[in-house]
């Protein structure tokens, strides 16, 4: 252990190979496989935790590490596979369940992501862990879900009620409390309460200009990104666009937070997000000059998973579908898919650089 904190990871492996050829002890096995993933044997690493884990190993380190060297390749569904392991195995651990929430939401799964939420919030009340954070993300993952399959049912809207009624008696704090009536007006809006919603964001917008004239950055990112959610959903997209703009300048170091905001900015902002948008536009660009127009679907598709509200990404995509029908001949259900992709951008400024592409693209649907 000492030689793994040290960095001298040879020698760690040296240690546990000298316990190993005497016993097979989890302990040691695992601690082996850390040092190979440290020294970037990743295949060997793997070697030891996959079996371990395909037995359902009582070791949370084994699905912790293996969740990490997926994270490191880049590999968001074998990380949420791993996670959803994890959590059968240990349902109470509230920091595994949230890993798990947070990767889901990262893939667009947000009943998972629900679920998890759920599970951290029963957990958490009464520990440590316990905070108004812990029912917010539940309440906001209850709106990411309503949002991708409609208000079927009011269930969701109680459940989310009851939830949003215990934290401002739970934690009387200024902040916080205009964080619920955030998640709240959205939930209000989502469910067609229009009224309610309305009188709700006036009001958040009253309080978040009175507490950002306060309290400056200690508002916290988390109320910022919310707030600028709230207004994306209200069609103020460029409001939201500044206050995004200015929380991804405070915070260039914070990763995690770097993708939430990218998924609600029109153009990626994080440094992380700016490379793999570019990435994703000149392959599917080459794509689309090579006249592989299923591929650069599916490409534009996968990339407005990870950035939803990226105009780029939006115009993209409809480009690469009315191309691949000047081949095979117009669709329907294509065009009103087309159709409402365009429609989820609203309108563009003559001055904005993709309003001629937008305006084309719009006219030949």
């Amino acid at each position: 252990d000492l030689y793994l904190r040290t960095e001298q990871y040879a020698k760690a492996k040296g240690v546990y190979d000298q316990v190993l050829s005497i016993r097979p002890l989890d302990w040691a096995l695992i601690g082996k496989a850390r040092a190979h993933k440290m020294l970037g044997e990743i295949d060997e690493a793997k070697a030891i935790l996959e079996p371990m884990a395909a037995k359902n190993s009582p070791h949370m380190q084994v699905y912790d590490i293996l969740a990490e060297i997926a994270n490191d390749m880049g590999d968001n569904q074998a990380r949420q596979s791993i996670m959803e392991h994890a959590v059968s195995v240990s349902p109470k651990s509230v920091k595994r369940q949230k890993e798990l929430a947070l990767v889901a939401e990262e893939n667009n799964h947000f009943e998972i992501a629900e679920s998890a939420y759920k599970s951290v919030m029963k957990n958490a009340e009464y520990s440590m862990h316990d905070g108004p954070d812990i029912y917010l993300d539940y309440a906001n993952s209850v709106n990411k879900v309503v949002s991708k399959v409609g208000a079927e049912n009011g269930d969701r809207f109680n459940e989310s009620q009851r939830v949003i009624n215990n934290i401002k008696k739970k934690f009387r704090d200024p902040v916080v409390s205009m964080r619920v009536d955030m998640v709240n007006s959205a939930a209000n809006r989502l469910y067609g309460n229009e009224e309610e919603a309305d009188k709700l964001l006036l009001k958040v917008e009253s309080d978040y200009a009175l507490l950002e004239s306060q309290m400056g950055m200690s508002i916290g990112p988390e109320s910022r990104l919310e707030f600028a959610s709230l207004l994306a959903l209200n069609n103020q997209q460029d409001r939201a666009q500044e206050v995004l703009e200015a929380l991804a300048k405070d915070y260039p170091e914070d990763a995690q937070l770097g993708k939430k905001i990218d998924k609600v900015s029109t153009e990626p902002l994080s440094q992380d997000g700016k490379a793999v948008a570019i990435k994703l536009n000149k392959d599917g660009k080459a794509l689309l000059e090579s006249k592989d127009f299923k591929a650069a679907v599916a490409l534009f598709e996968r990339a407005m998973d990870l950035y939803p509200n990226n105009i780029g990404l939006k115009l993209n995509f409809v480009l690469a579908q009315v191309q691949s029908m000047q081949t095979d001949g117009r669709n329907p259900e294509v065009i009103k898919q087309c159709k409402a992709v365009l429609e989820s951008i609203g309108e563009l400024s003559q001055e904005h650089a993709m309003f001629k592409l937008f305006a084309t693209l719009r006219q030949s649907l």
